[in-house]
């Protein structure tokens, strides 16, 4: 057997709810996106051992480790496990856009595809569970499956709840959240990525020390947060508000724990996000904790001319803008043989 996954990417615009007042915390809005994407092949081969293929200059041994992870959730071993994996296509990590949540939802399912694992095709619950994804945002794991703009309901919080502390996905054993909202945009929108060249965004111990030091955030602010994104952001998406949209999105930098995010990164980055509106950006957000920033376009016309804008911003060696759309689909699962 042989196949190939293609997944989307995600933007994470948003945490709701990082106060937890009302016995529930975390709740996401944000949206996927059609590329980059990893594109992996699955194949069964008459050698027993495990073989992983990895695109030339591929940093890291993660995805050997996911593998070997996802395996012995499996219950199986690199030894016994008679398959080929081949990496072509990859997201970079740690720049926002969600990589390691659909890297290890690909891998996760491809491996059980190819193993034929009993209830194959396996759901969204089991698989984001073999991985440990979506404990605090359910943003990627939803991507994954259904793509799409989505907004989840969050976990309960409190002694003996699902959550009991603020916690962020790669630390929380708690299920991806429900799925309150899921909608489409328009196929002739586009997405202008721009990712300046700066120090990654926060990960493992640094991420879990910034959820520790920022939560709670001020109740007022969640109260904020929830009336825009009730009466104004899902209005918008349900009627293509395009300018609605943008206003909520620039919203969002001002308040919560997004702004907690924004500050860690210094007055230059807030500059940068002020440089691009002032540019003609119709709204400026950071996705998770960046350092990637985004903004929507009406057509590729002005995508191009959102790209050439920011490129004149940025002038750091490294950095990179490029365009994107929205994809209202999760991944693409081809079977090759």
């Amino acid at each position: 057997m042989k196949l190939q996954i293609l997944t989307p990417s995600r933007i994470h615009a948003t945490l709701i709810d990082m106060n937890g007042s009302l016995g529930r915390i975390d709740g996401s809005v944000g949206f996927t996106l059609a590329n980059p994407g990893w594109k992996i092949i699955f194949e069964t081969i008459n050698d027993t051992q495990l073989k992983i293929s990895l695109p030339r200059h591929f940093e890291g041994n993660y995805v050997e480790k996911l593998v070997h992870d996802i395996l012995q959730q499996y219950n199986m071993s690199a030894e016994t496990a008679s398959m080929k994996i081949s990496v072509m296509e990859t997201i970079s990590r740690h720049i926002g856009l969600g990589s390691k949540t659909q890297l290890a939802l690909a891998l996760a399912d491809g491996i059980s595809r190819l193993l034929k694992l009993e209830g194959t095709p396996l759901s969204k619950e089991i698989l984001a569970s073999v991985v440990k994804r979506g404990g605090t945002s359910g943003i990627g794991v939803t991507s994954y499956f259904i793509g799409g703009f989505i907004i989840d309901g969050g976990h309960d919080y409190g002694e003996g709840k699902e959550k009991y502390s603020f916690l962020p996905s790669s630390a929380s054993n708690a299920a991806p959240a429900p799925v309150l909202f899921r909608d489409e945009l328009p196929d002739e929108w586009r997405i202008v990525i721009a990712i300046p060249h700066l120090v990654q965004g926060a990960h493992d111990a640094e991420e879990m020390n910034i959820f520790k030091e920022c939560c709670p955030v001020p109740l007022n602010d969640v109260e904020k947060l929830s009336h825009i994104i009730l009466m104004k952001l899902m209005p918008a998406v349900k009627r293509k508000n395009f300018d609605d949209i943008c206003e909520c999105i620039k919203f969002f930098q001002t308040i919560g724990f997004k702004k907690n995010e924004i500050d860690l990164r210094g007055q230059s980055f807030r500059d940068m996000i002020t440089a691009w509106q002032d540019a003609g950006a119709p709204c400026v957000g950071m996705t998770s904790f960046g350092p990637a920033l985004y903004t929507i376009a009406r057509d590729m016309d002005q995508a191009n001319e959102l790209k050439q804008s920011v490129d004149n911003i940025m002038s750091e060696e490294g950095s990179l803008a490029f365009i994107t759309r929205m994809q209202n689909t999760g991944a693409s699962i081809k079977y090759l043989s």
